[in-house]
């Protein structure tokens, strides 16, 4: 008797907190589970678009997020203020299939950041867009980890509105603060609303200022 009782009670816990993690996985349908629900609404309070469905555009293509600009810090301590420009970006949207997969890579204009999206997952409807993704690269010679969140609208020109919110899950070795802490996170825009088609990943060095600090970055340079 007092076995079964003690089995039964291990089953209930079992039970409650399988619950409890479904609970916080997110509720938009097709999101990684590793994108929390948490996350999501608190980007989503702070003026990130969040754009849901199960038809979203093709995105396959080159496009140049520039002049990339702090719309969010990621709190009273962070030493940039929203307006801060941050060094552009070009991103490879490839390999977007009919249940909405699709991957990216990216580098930044000043050769900064290098980097791959990966288990990407893109929603929305008609020509507005919500990526998903862990984003894994190396900034300064840092390797890191980040929850991204890619949102716009597509159009002949390029990519409309595109905002990107993002928040560190791991960093290599940085002894000197260089990049923000594991937690922290920002929202950044492109700021003139449109974010071009361009031909390559290739970076024109040419383009921009390449002194531009990274969006990564923790520290005052």
């Amino acid at each position: 008797m007092m076995k079964n009782l003690r089995i039964s009670g291990i089953a209930l816990v079992l039970v409650v907190l399988s619950l409890s993690c479904k609970e916080k996985k997110t509720e938009l349908p097709g999101v990684p589970d590793f994108v929390p629900k948490e996350i999501i609404d608190d980007f989503r309070s702070k003026g990130l678009i969040i754009n849901e469905g199960v038809t979203p555009p093709m995105l396959e293509g080159y496009y140049l997020a520039s002049p990339l600009t702090l719309l969010v810090p990621f709190g009273p301590d962070d030493p940039y203020q929203a307006g801060k420009l941050f060094s552009d970006y070009r991103y490879s949207f490839y390999d977007q299939t009919d249940d909405n997969q699709i991957k990216y890579d990216f580098k930044s204009a000043n050769g900064s950041a290098t980097g791959t999206g990966t288990g990407s997952f893109i929603s929305g409807e008609g020509n507005k867009f919500t990526l998903y993704s862990e984003q894994i690269g190396e900034t300064y010679g840092i390797e890191n980890k980040q929850i991204t969140i890619i949102s716009g609208e597509l159009d002949s020109d390029g990519i409309k509105n595109w905002q990107e919110a993002f928040v560190f899950t791991y960093k290599g070795d940085d002894p000197n603060g260089q990049l923000i802490q594991v937690g922290q996170g920002r929202i950044i825009y492109d700021s003139d609303h449109i974010s071009e088609r361009v031909s390559s990943l290739r970076l024109d060095l040419s383009a921009g200022d390449p002194s531009e600090s990274d969006a990564l970055i923790g520290s005052q340079k």
